[in-house]
């Protein structure tokens, strides 16, 4: 059983209050970005006249060209080596 001093300090604990994080509108504030960079691509893409399957095959290749290939290949080998290492240090 908390004696009467330990009470108070429980209760004074209890009683802070974290500040409010509104995520809403952080997630708002993110989306209308995202909308905003989206909407410049599609009116670059309309005042170049590149067609939007064309468009697609363009973004399909640069992802791809990311994640594939000895260069991204060897420098995950060598971020793991360097985890490696850095767990044994």
């Amino acid at each position: 059983m908390a004696t009467r001093k330990q009470t108070k300090v429980l209760v004074k604990g209890i009683l802070k209050k974290a500040t409010k994080v509104d995520f809403q509108r952080f997630t708002d504030e993110a989306h209308q970005k995202r909308r905003v960079e989206e909407h410049k691509l599609i009116h670059w893409l309309r005042d170049n006249d590149i067609p939007p399957a064309q468009a697609l095959g363009i973004i399909e290749r640069a992802v791809n060209t990311k994640t594939t290939g000895h260069r991204f290949n060897w420098k995950m080998m060598r971020f793991t080596l360097y985890m490696g290492q850095r767990k044994r240090t």
